[in-house]
Parts: structure tokens; sequence; C-alpha cells
């Protein structure tokens, strides 16, 4: 597997923040490692410090097969963490497709003479096929293995994720919480079958006359869909007596924009990351579903879905909707949900 730039890694950890919800403010120069940004989510804020490596294998035959590491390099002799801060020490996986996050508290002291930290392929796999998994290290140690989308929620249970004692507890009920907003939606349905067979490792079929197609009709839709996001953060005098603040709105907005775009990206390439498409499509998905929730059943109902998505990847924007704000008040769900269609149409078709 390529190895990526520090910049690209940085880069897919902000990609991450932003596409559950997040507004996200780098503070730190472009490309200085560790970086540090501010995170915002309604009243929750987060100082984070991140350091992250390209997370491989990288032992040769004296290795254990199982154990893959992140060599800790960039001349970083001790994590650091400030006051007010919060440090995340991360590795990221191509091959897994999914980040490796590590105890700082473990490792708060000097580093030794070239440092590494591991986790288990087992792990990796696990968090692959089921969103996030919890694997003891060895003295009670405990490594996180997480896709993208649940990187937000490891950002605010990680100090019950590292514990050996609770630890099974927490991921159940992360696994639990993406579930109860996913089964009702048949869409995001799709999109998971998608993604368990990426993890599987089934190939994809590239190329055909009908996939350059239904590439093109998801582009024309994400056009579409960014047009009309683009002219909601824009439009003045939107704001109600009980709407949230037009900040707030344009960060909604923001995040849907930018899991757009990075799905038009990938599909200009003649060799798309479908697993990304995927990804992002799965929360354009589960923005529609929630959108199409909060319409049809009102406040009420609507309230429902923000207790079992707390936390989650999508809560300001359901806020959004429920209080009338642009995206509900200008039914952009209904080309949300059409862009998202598109996306699942052309992974089926390349999977058959």
């Amino acid at each position: 597997m390529a190895r990526l730039s520090k910049a690209t890694l940085l880069r897919n950890m902000v990609g991450a923040l932003a596409s559950a919800g997040w507004q996200v403010e780098v503070l730190s120069e472009r490309n200085v490692h560790p970086m540090l940004v501010v995170i915002r989510r309604d009243d929750i804020v987060h100082r984070l410090r991140i350091y992250i490596w390209n997370l491989t294998h990288g032992g040769g035959a004296a290795r254990p097969k199982h154990e893959y590491r992140i060599q800790v390099t960039s001349g970083v002799t001790r994590f650091e963490q400030m006051t007010g801060e919060h440090t995340l020490i991360l590795g990221w996986s191509e091959e897994f497709g999914v980040f490796a996050a590590f105890d700082f508290d473990r490792h708060a002291q000097p580093l030794g003479s070239s440092p590494s930290l591991q986790i288990s392929s087992a792990a990796l796999q696990t968090g692959q096929e089921q969103g996030i998994a919890a694997r003891e290290k060895g003295n009670r140690e405990i490594a996180i293995a997480a896709r993208s989308e649940f990187m937000s929620d490891y950002i605010e249970h990680r100090a019950l994720l590292h514990n050996a004692a609770q630890a099974q507890q927490i991921v159940d009920r992360i696994r639990a919480d993406h579930f109860a907003v996913s089964k009702d939606n048949p869409l995001t349905a799709q999109f998971d079958a998608t993604l368990a067979k990426i993890s599987a490792g089934k190939s994809e079929r590239l190329g055909s006359r009908e996939e350059s197609e239904q590439r093109n009709v998801v582009i024309e839709r994400l056009d579409r869909l960014e047009k009309e996001l683009d002219i909601l953060r824009q439009r003045p005098g939107m704001m109600g007596h009980n709407q949230p603040p037009e900040d707030q709105q344009i960060e909604d907005e923001t995040a849907l924009i930018a899991a757009s775009r990075d799905i038009r990206d990938e599909l200009q390439k003649d060799q798309p990351s479908v697993r990304r498409v995927a990804e992002k499509g799965r929360f354009l998905a589960r923005v529609a579903g929630l959108w199409r929730k909060a319409k049809s059943e009102g406040k009420k109902a609507a309230g429902v879905a923000v207790e079992k998505v707390r936390e989650r990847a999508v809560e300001a924007t359901i806020g959004t909707a429920v209080t009338g704000g642009t995206l509900l008040h200008n039914e952009i769900g209904t080309t949300l949900h059409a862009a998202a269609s598109s996306v699942a149409t052309w992974l089926n078709l390349i999977f058959g």
C-alpha cells in the first residue's frame, strides 16, 4: 500500500471531523506536525493536538504477521499536551481504511530511540467491518481502530475507550447508536452493504459504458446539490426567532458540500477510492434520511431522532431541520436524497 504524505494524512483527519458535523479551525501553520485544531459543534468545543503517521506492518519477517504499527518520526521525542488540549496519537491504515488511536496517558513520557506503537490486524479488521473496535495490547493498554465516520465518537469518548474496564461497553453503545440511525433508512443500509463488500475484498468492475454514464449522473446531481446548498449558505434573511445561529447553518451546509466535492473528486479519477465514495455517500444518505424523518413526522419525532443520534455525525444538521432552518425550509432534502441515491446506484453497478 502506498504511504500517504503528512499533508494528506492531516487533511484526511480534518475531513473526517468536518463530515461529522464539526466546525474545524486549524490553528497551526499549513502541514505543521503536530496539527493544532479547535473543533466546535453546538455548545461543545475541543482543542486538539493531532499526531498522525502511516500505519503499516513495517517490520519484515522479524515482526509478527498480525502486528501493525506507527513509527514515530518527524523529530518527535515526546508527545505534548498543553493546558486545555487533548492530544490524539493516530495512525492511518490505507490497507484497512481505518484510523488507529493510541492512549496519550500511556505514552506521555519521553520516547526512546526509534519508538513505535502497535495494534493488531484483528483490531483493524474488526474496526473495518464494524466501524470501531477496542483491543487490549498488554498491560491493559487499549488501542482503538475506527473508520472515519466513527472518529467523532472516539474523540467524545476517548477516555472511556482507553479504559480496559469500560472500552467494550462503550464500543457496543457507539455501534448501537449508529445502527439506530441507519436501521430505518434503506438507502443507508445499501451503503453499509457496499462497505461490507469492500471490507471483504470484493473487486469492483470499472470502465463499462453503464458505469461511465452513471458517473456523469452522479456528478450532475452533486452539481445541483452544491449549487442549492451554496445559495442557502449565502442567502440573507433566513433567520427566525427559533432558528439556530446563522454560523451553525453555514457549517451544516459546508459539511455537506465538502462530502459532495470529495465524491466528485474521486469519480473524476480513472481509479477512484471506492471506499471513500461509499463513506461520503453514506454520510449524504444519513442526513437525507434524518431530514425526511423530521419533515414527515414533525418536531416531536425529530426530537426523538436527535436523542438517538446524540453525539452522532449529523446532530447539527438535524437541529437545523427540526427548528425550521434553511435545510428544511428550502426542502433541500429532496435534492440530497437524489444525489445519495445516484451514488448508491453507481456502487451497485460496479459491484454487480
